[in-house]
């Protein structure tokens, strides 16, 4: 049990760092061995840690009940015959053991073993999500990043548009509400652009919290998130065959074992305990001192506390246990089908975005362009244009950031991210 003990504070001692001192890694790969190390999940799993080896070691005691000693003194005066009123000194002590004979110790220790294995389930599982959440933000991060050169390319072309078209009003080519059109856009496209910054601030800020560091930490981050275009190492099928091995549900069936442990404790608290007990004392005058040595037991009758509340209690955590598991097959299953067509669907939206939409804005930018040059395009037709160039570029980073989170939370169901890192 302690050598069990011993491997579980090695494999969460990692994480009990309180504030990182490093600049956090920029690409994902290391980012995410980073977070292992660093994030706010460590401390609550250190102190459950430290509530379940106080469990196993009391488990572990020789005897659940404490030797009971007890002594006594006192003095005697006998009335009669006793002209001189001599006091006499009598004393007496004993030690008392109460003994569990139904088996309580053996279910203590099982349901502390199970609960200990569910634990260990359950930080792999936590593993899981710190590497989810970690992922999560970091191609949030990536997309935010992209959006805001996006926005400020935006400002810089409607700031162009807007520049151009006070010029035509001064030489009388523009209305004055082509001016206020132009006007508008760049201030939308401004709006557009604090709006990136900012949502990129807090998730900086969202991650540098997670990680227990300041934004100031936090670098530019690296990576290419335009993925789907590669094929995934994985099946339906291969990511479905992993769901019966998954923490989470390792953890709940090592729960519902302890569970039934602790209904099994709970019955045998039935039996009464017996108390062994063994006394000396001295008794009586100097000249006649009397010297008794007793045995005693004692058993409670079980007439009417028979542990109804203990049992009933016992036996509903055994039936929400059975219920979570259950619950948990459901809900993994349908959440992986529900998460695979999703991930195609995004694919697909990604590949006609790539292949279809993005060719042709970029086709009706340069038209755009040379149209402008040659004094053919209208500012309503230059507004429309790039409307539809950022819509398009904003859809795309929209979508990817949509599939890559999908993809994380498939292969988190299936702890299949757990598998890919040591």
């Amino acid at each position: 049990m302690r050598i069990w003990t011993l491997t579980l504070f090695i494999f969460i001692a990692p994480g009990s760092i309180a504030l990182a001192a490093t600049t956090v890694p920029p690409t994902l790969s290391e980012l995410q061995q980073y977070a292992l190390k660093n994030n706010i999940s460590s401390p609550d799993q250190q102190a459950q840690l430290s509530s379940l080896i106080g469990g196993s070691e009391s488990a572990d005691a020789l005897l659940f009940n404490n030797p009971v000693i007890d002594g006594n003194s006192g003095k005697r005066r006998s009335v009669a015959g006793n002209p001189d009123n001599i006091q006499q000194t009598e004393w007496g002590a004993g030690v008392s053991q109460t003994f569990e004979i139904a088996g309580q110790q053996g279910y203590r220790q099982e349901s502390a073993q199970f609960a200990m294995s569910a634990f260990r389930e359950e930080s792999l599982d936590t593993r899981n999500q710190v590497l989810l959440t970690t992922s999560t933000l970091f191609y949030q991060i990536v997309t935010l990043q992209e959006k805001v050169r996006l926005e400020r390319e935006a400002v810089e072309l409607f700031s162009r548009a807007e520049l151009v078209v006070s010029r035509q009003r001064q030489s009388g080519s523009a209305t004055r509400l082509d001016n206020n059109v132009a006007t508008i856009e760049r201030q939308l496209a401004n709006n557009q652009l604090l709006t990136a910054q900012q949502d990129l601030k807090d998730t900086r800020n969202e991650l540098a919290r997670f990680l227990l560091t300041s934004e100031d930490a936090i670098p530019e981050m690296k990576g290419d998130f335009d993925t789907t275009a590669k094929p995934l190492p994985y099946t339906y099928a291969s990511l479905g065959s992993r769901l019966e091995k998954s923490p989470k549900l390792a953890a709940l069936e090592w729960q519902e074992k302890s569970a039934i442990a602790e209904l099994e404790l709970q019955k045998a608290a039935r039996i009464p305990d017996v108390t062994l007990g063994v006394s000396y004392s001295q008794d009586g005058p100097d000249d006649s001192r009397e010297d008794l040595t007793t045995l005693s037991i004692s058993v409670p009758l079980p007439l009417f506390q028979r542990n109804e509340a203990g049992i009933g209690q016992a036996t509903t955590a055994v039936t929400r246990s059975r219920l979570a598991i259950n619950t948990a097959k459901n809900e993994q299953q349908q959440t992986l089908k529900n998460q695979w067509d999703k991930l195609n669907n995004l694919k697909d939206r990604v590949r006609i975005l790539n292949q279809q939409v993005l060719p042709a804005t970029d086709m009706n930018k340069q038209l755009t362009l040379l149209a402008q040059e040659n004094g053919q395009s209208s500012l309503p037709d230059v507004l429309l244009t790039s409307q539809q160039i950022l819509n398009a570029q904003r859809t795309r980073l929209d979508t990817l950031l949509e599939y890559q989170t999908t993809r994380l939370k498939l292969e988190n169901i299936a702890n299949w991210s757990g598998q890919e890192l040591p």
